[in-house]
């Protein structure tokens, strides 16, 4: 296990009526930046926590990437407040050639780099710049770590955005997202259930390409679960399975069928009850094709009571 790189602080201290010079102030600052980079790097992960989405399409000449937030392996903060569009890299070649690939990264800029927000004349001495723009570095760098090292690509302290594919000075393809490290910790596996409400169930009939009924199916809304993605869906059909039931006879009315999954999303599915018409069992019949009617799609909801149970779990 490596040993943690803890900085030697110093905790800053005024007492009233004390000169405060620059360095005094300026060690405040310092001591609540080294205590929130160590929390960084302590506590979270590297890479890209919200925002810096990349935008641009094959034949562009620029690339867009919109305001974010990020964490380097220092536990620096890489903070975008606006959107900014930066030229591709000017890599000439023909239709035949292989194109060149860039990673689009962020780092963080020194403070005596930061551009000039504010500055002051001194009243009893030289003036200087009192405020800095806060805005990271955005560039194009070689994955390969090529190059002179201050441009040299730098794993966790360059942090990747996107990765590009420049040929005859233009995009050769989109932008990927498959370099990009996200600094969330992954809340997987997502694991959610509920239960519809059997009157408000809303059953329809299902139907084959071709226009023949195959059975009944609904759609069932997951979206209070908060899946990001289509989970995989577990599923079982409730409520009652005989519609009329005659003593004695064999005349009793029994509707039934196999569930599937259909359409799953990450608000929702399709719950489908695939019903085999004019099946015989002993006393009853199962599914009549008599009983394939509208009426019976209220049956389902107010007499037999049928509702969807799921289970969701979002890997």
């Amino acid at each position: 296990m490596t040993a943690p790189v803890i900085p030697v602080l110093e905790r800053p201290q005024y007492v009233a009526l004390q000169r405060l010079e620059p360095d005094d102030l300026a060690s405040l600052f310092r001591y609540q930046r080294e205590v929130r980079w160590l929390h960084n790097r302590s506590l979270h992960s590297w890479g890209v926590a919200s925002g810096f989405i990349v935008e641009a399409a094959v034949g562009d000449r620029d690339v867009r990437v919109g305001a974010g937030y990020a964490i380097d392996a220092a536990g620096r903060d890489l903070m975008l407040t606006e959107g900014v569009t930066l030229p591709v890299p000017p890599v000439n070649g023909g239709s035949g050639s292989s194109p060149a690939r860039f990673h689009l990264t962020v780092s963080y800029i020194a403070d005596d780099d930061l551009p000039i927000a504010d500055s002051r004349i001194g009243v009893c001495g030289p003036g200087g710049v009192v405020r800095r723009n806060e805005t990271p570095r955005l560039r194009f760098q070689d994955p390969a770590g090529l190059g002179p090292p201050e441009t040299r690509f730098r794993p966790g302290l360059d942090i990747v955005l996107a990765t590009i594919e420049v040929r005859g000075c233009v995009l050769s393809s989109a932008p990927t997202y498959a370099d990009r490290v996200s600094a969330r910790t992954p809340v997987t596996p997502r694991i959610a259930a509920g239960r519809t409400d059997p009157l408000k169930t809303i059953w329809r009939f299902a139907t084959t390409v071709g226009g023949s009924q195959v059975g009944v199916e609904t759609t069932v809304d997951t979206s209070e679960a908060g899946f990001a993605s289509a989970p995989m869906y577990a599923v079982q059909l409730l409520g009652e399975r005989i519609l009329v039931q005659k003593v004695g006879t064999a005349d009793g009315i029994m509707l039934d069928g196999i569930v599937s999954v259909q359409q799953p999303r990450a608000n929702s599915f399709v719950l489908r009850v695939t019903m085999p018409r004019d099946q015989s069992l002993p006393g009853w019949k199962l599914n009549p094709g008599s009983r394939f009617v509208p009426i019976t799609l209220d049956q389902l909801r107010v007499e037999l009571q049928w509702q969807v149970a799921w289970m969701g779990t979002e890997t």
